[in-house]
């Protein structure tokens, strides 16, 4: 659903004025299609901009806090591309100055946040009916310190080629073609073609990319990379960052952001220097947990590298699935421990007469370099899912097949 009704003007002081609390505590037990087809509001317009609340209301809540509790407006299409508010405050801490500019300002949540460690925040944008609705939001906020211009990154940069900013930020939009995109090359504005102004205009560039994007493309093809930020929100990776500074000569680093149901921030970090870790001498056998690294950790590419440096090692050079013999607290919020039951040789044969022999009927499953993924394995073997019984399954540096049976560590 669309709210762009071409074919009627609107004065967004009606929305101003607008008691936006009501009506969502009126209509919300409504579709957003019944309301459209029993509105008693006099405009179309007006009544798709409600719909568009009524629809998006109920996911906001948890990703933009205090976005509802002030009943900002919401397009879907500018919600579904924000960033959440917890991201958007990690990054204002990252960085401090008197000038950011924001290349695509989209619904302006980190336009928000930056504006708690920026002097001023200019926001580009060229839609102007949602910079109407952010200007109204930012108004409900009390967010002074940022302004929105209805223009694009590139007539921007043209027409201002002397301006200087402390940083410049680009959440390029992905979603032009109606596709997720995963090149840097693809994103609306293009950095590529604009990389070469936009470093005359300020010194340094952080880029939001794709959750999905590859960190080893990243180092490969942007300029003056210097540092990146995985961020993983209750462990599901939302967003890579990648900040360029024209003059670091500081070593590349990645930097494993997991941040928590409670908004808490926890980080690994480490330079792309593995070889600094040393390997352990204990052997894999003889540890009895089990570790299971989170998205982002494994994202990271450092994995074997963090996990080595905390006593761990892996089960196989491509397996990432981890033994240690004590769970380690830096660890916690990067993955989840386990206590090893049993681990054994995969068959099909031997795994169904372990499952009888031991009287379990359901068990959560996971897979890594096993040859068949999680679903699979399920409806080949007929199994059923849940209970408190935990299966792994991977391959060992042989190419053996192995399956664990664990238990969950309490509080983990």
């Amino acid at each position: 659903m669309s709210f762009n009704i071409n074919d009627e003007s609107f004065d967004f002081d009606i929305l101003r004025a607008f008691d936006l609390a009501n009506f969502l505590n009126e209509n919300k037990h409504l579709k957003p299609e019944s309301f459209l087809l029993h509105s008693k509001y006099n405009t179309k317009k007006l009544n798709w901009f409600l719909a568009e609340q009524l629809k998006t209301y109920p996911k906001a809540n948890h990703k933009l806090p205090t976005f509802t509790a002030t009943h900002c407006w919401f397009t879907s299409k500018s919600y579904e591309q924000s960033s959440s508010e917890s991201s958007a405050l990690f990054k204002s801490t990252l960085f401090k100055g008197a000038h950011l500019l924001d290349l695509s300002g989209g619904l302006g949540v980190d336009d928000w946040a930056f504006a708690n460690s920026f002097d001023t925040v200019l926001s580009l944008d060229p839609d102007t009916e949602l910079n109407e609705l952010v200007r109204l939001n930012w108004h409900k906020l009390n967010t002074i310190h940022c302004s929105r211009l209805d223009t694009t990154a590139e007539a921007f940069i043209q027409e201002n080629p002397t301006r200087k900013f402390d940083l410049i930020y680009l959440d390029a939009d992905r979603r032009s073609t109606n596709s997720r995109q995963l090149s840097i090359h693809e994103g609306s504005p293009n950095f590529f073609e604009i990389q070469a102004q936009l470093f005359q205009m300020s010194g340094q560039i952080l880029l939001k990319l794709s959750p999905l994007i590859d960190i080893n493309y990243c180092l490969k093809e942007l300029p003056f990379i210097n540092k990146i930020w995985i961020v993983s929100i209750q462990h599901e990776v939302k967003e890579l960052l990648c900040y360029l500074n024209q003059n670091s000569s500081d070593v590349q680093s990645i930097h494993v952001i997991e941040i928590d149901k409670d908004g808490e921030i926890h980080e690994l970090n480490s330079t792309q220097q593995e070889s600094a870790f040393e390997p352990l001498g204990q052997t894999v056998e003889s540890k009895s947990i089990f570790f299971e690294p989170s998205a982002a950790l494994i994202k990271s590419g450092l994995s074997h590298a963090y996990l080595n440096h905390y006593q761990f090692q892996s089960i196989g050079i491509n397996t990432l699935y981890f033994k240690g013999t004590t769970p380690d607290v830096a660890l916690q919020n990067h993955g989840r421990f386990f206590n090893i039951i049993h681990e054994g040789i995969y068959s099909k044969s031997k795994f169904t007469t372990y499952l009888k022999m031991n009287g379990i009927t359901k068990m959560n499953i996971s897979t890594r370099n096993f040859g068949m993924d999680a679903d699979t394995l399920i409806n080949t073997l007929k199994l059923k899912t849940g209970g408190n019984d935990y299966f792994f399954f991977g391959r060992n540096t042989a190419g053996e097949k192995l399956f664990f049976h664990c238990s969950k560590i309490a509080n983990n």
